[in-house]
């Protein structure tokens, strides 16, 4: 009952948030792309980057006790809860979570086409030592941010940020 009132709280909160995607040029470093989506409640990133010419998915939020940790994430796909279980190492700053590096891994084939469909996302990174962090999306536009990211779709909205 708990975790259904915790989910349907998630859900209820202000769905503003949705992913977003453009090419970063800071007029040092090459230009490179992200993707990121703001937790409806403020409290976190979930983001897409390039790494070694693979899309990673990772979680970045306040700060996360244990060094591994197990976190379940919840898709709302067509009206129906997808569920995952994804075991993770934490940042050395210990405020990043790699959910799906990379994001292609055979073994994410299914959570990435879930992914790209759904509407909605709750996540929540069961601590051993401190409490629970939850976390929730609202995945519009996140097939789009996703193909970006990849290649798939070489033209992007929004013009070229300059910092």
């Amino acid at each position: 009952m708990k975790t259904l009132l915790i989910i349907l709280f998630l859900f209820s909160a202000s769905l503003k948030a949705q992913w977003e995607y453009k090419t970063v040029d800071n007029s040092i470093d090459n230009p490179y792309k992200i993707a990121f989506c703001k937790d409806t409640l403020e409290r976190g990133l979930l983001k897409m980057e390039r790494f070694n010419g693979e899309v990673i998915l990772y979680l970045q939020g306040s700060y996360f006790c244990a060094e591994s940790l197990t976190v379940d994430v919840s898709l709302n796909v067509n009206n129906e809860l997808k569920k995952y279980v994804f075991r993770v190492g934490n940042s050395g700053k210990k405020n990043v979570l790699f959910l799906a590096d990379p994001m292609t891994k055979k073994k994410h084939t299914e959570f990435l086409e879930d992914f790209k469909k759904s509407t909605f996302m709750s996540v929540r990174v069961n601590e051993y030592y401190c409490d629970n962090s939850y976390f929730a999306f609202d995945m519009k536009n996140a097939l789009e941010a996703y193909e970006f990211m990849s290649g798939i779709k070489p033209i992007e909205k929004t013009p070229v940020e300059s910092n």
